[in-house]
């Protein structure tokens, strides 16, 4: 009989906890739709409340009643972490999540703002890749010379992050869903692909590839030191080869690098572990290094589409 009542109570209080949390979404979406619409007007688009419009110019929205929304791009909202944010979405896929107010705007209002710019990035059709940038000394997303979202701190820190970092995990996301669902941004690569294999890559025996990853990160490259000596897959190192080390793709695979500072590209096949040192992707050969302006620098930000 205890244990019947002792069971009662249990499921009595996780519905009491279920219905105070539906509660509390209802009271926090409730009093962001209130902000919204205190800046609704009539057609049905938003200004944000208590904004003019050189505070919006500012933001990136050059017109008060900015264009519909690309089909595939969508904006909704949830809560993660017990706080309630606003999903910018790509085919139903998360891209990012705002979670913070920002330049007097709301979490919604930022949500739409960056649903428009991406809108208008898809209507476009632009092989742009979209990269972390500066802006009024904050980190942003850029595609092109389109800006796409400021990056804030309190973001950043509610993400365990940095601004940077965090700009790089959005920048990643965008690319990656843009190129499934855009085959106009996919086909340039497949051009380069096919123009940087038949340039000399004594490993590649293909015309033509397919991309089948995509991540950006940090470069470097090794040389000398270990010129002759044998790498991890057995082979020996040679300089001048078109080759890298990675610390997990399989050995004997194909990947595109392109320099995110020169736009340079080559195609390299993996034939060694590493790099070993944090935050670097890729150890390049000197002759893989040398292609693509990294020579002189050591690092620099890529681009690695894998190859099949």
């Amino acid at each position: 009989m205890a244990h019947g009542r002792a069971y009662t109570r249990c499921v009595v209080v996780n519905f009491v906890r279920s219905v105070l949390a539906n509660l509390c979404l209802i009271s926090l979406l409730l009093s962001e739709t209130h902000i919204c619409m205190a800046g609704s007007n009539p057609g049905g688009t938003s200004t944000p409340a208590g904004v003019g419009m050189e505070a919006i110019e500012e933001v990136g929205v050059s017109e008060a009643r900015p264009l519909p929304l690309h089909p595939l791009v969508r904006i909704r909202p949830n809560v993660v972490d017990e706080r309630l944010v606003w999903e910018i979405r790509v085919k139903g896929d998360v891209a990012m999540r705002v979670r913070t107010r920002y330049g007097g705007l709301g979490l919604k209002e930022r949500a739409e703002i960056i649903a428009w710019r991406l809108s208008a990035v898809l209507d476009s059709g632009t092989e742009d890749l979209f990269l972390p940038g500066k802006r009024n000394g904050e980190t942003v997303v850029m595609c092109g010379e389109r800006l796409i979202a400021t990056v804030d701190r309190q973001s950043a820190m509610l993400n365990a992050s940095t601004s940077e970092a965090l700009a790089w995990v959005w920048c990643d996301n965008l690319n990656t869903l843009l190129d499934r669902i855009n085959d106009r941004m996919n086909a340039p690569r497949a051009g380069r692909i096919a123009e940087v294999s038949r340039g000399g890559s004594r490993d590649s025996s293909r015309d033509s590839w397919t991309i089948v990853r995509t991540f950006q990160g940090i470069a470097s490259w090794y040389g000398p030191g270990f010129h002759g000596k044998e790498t991890a897959s057995g082979e020996t190192y040679n300089q001048w080869d078109l080759t890298a080390a990675h610390a997990t793709l399989p050995f004997g695979t194909r990947v595109l690098v392109t320099s995110l500072d020169t736009n340079k590209s080559v195609v390299v096949r993996v034939n060694d572990r590493g790099p070993w040192v944090k935050g670097r992707i890729i150890d390049l050969s000197r002759k893989a290094a040398q292609e693509i302006g990294l020579l002189d620098s050591g690092i620099g930000r890529v681009r690695l589409d894998v190859l099949e």
